[in-house]
């Protein structure tokens, strides 16, 4: 696909963002890039997400942290860089007043930086929120005027920043469960010989649109 799943490509001008190789984690990152020519056109590149859309949830009154990773290649004559976010009510509509940005920010020249805004408060009647991360020129002529960057691992995450939890793992025999996430649903994994008592094998963690998987230890007992 030319651009990330769940996600949307969006452009103004017609120079939308591109699916790359070089990635922060997993395979591929998002590449927003525009360039200007003599004509002085302003030029945009953006990325959307919808979270109702794509299956996800926000819970009023929570707090959140919102992070992702951007490497910046280049930044010129009038280039802008912002990320922003709406809540969104039941019936999908901004709430006036709880807008989360326009917010500049400026990638790691080369390396993956870590953009994060923390303590952001959902009103009590938000029950999704919408994303915007773009670049854009103004209306500047030559080809000084453009701008390049990389976007990665972007996550929504109940209170503190949100990172990657590294497991050791060991092979044997077992019993488990692996199945395919949606992007934003909370999953737990429970493990039960009766059918009455459960016991967890995995803490709540949040999809990615990847497989996920939880076992336990097979003594030749029944497990659900």
């Amino acid at each position: 696909p030319t651009c990330a799943e769940s996600w949307k490509c969006f452009s103004t001008s017609g120079q939308f963002p591109t699916l790359i190789t070089d990635a922060f984690s997993g395979t591929s990152s998002i590449r927003l890039a525009v360039q200007n020519d003599a004509g002085g056109s302003p030029n945009q590149a953006e990325i959307q997400q919808n979270l109702a859309e794509v299956g996800g949830f926000v819970t009023g009154g929570e707090s959140y942290t919102f992070s992702f990773r951007a490497k910046q290649v280049s930044s010129g004559v009038s280039y802008v860089q912002q990320y922003r976010l709406q809540w969104l009510d039941a019936s999908n509509l901004a709430i006036n007043g709880a807008d989360v940005g326009f917010n500049s920010f400026s990638g790691g020249n080369g390396t993956w930086r870590k953009i994060a805004a923390s303590n952001l408060v959902a009103p009590a009647n938000a029950t999704g929120v919408f994303i915007q991360i773009f670049g854009a020129t103004g209306a500047v002529s030559g080809t000084d005027a453009k701008g390049e960057v990389f976007i990665d691992s972007i996550t929504l995450s109940i209170g503190g920043q949100s990172e990657p939890t590294v497991i050791e793992t060991t092979e044997g025999p077992g019993v488990g469960v692996l199945m395919l996430t949606e992007t934003g649903k909370q999953y737990k994994a429970q493990v039960s010989d009766g059918l009455q008592n459960y016991s967890d094998l995995s803490g709540i963690f949040t999809g990615n649109g990847t497989a996920a998987g939880a076992g336990t230890a097979f003594d030749q007992t029944r497990r659900y």
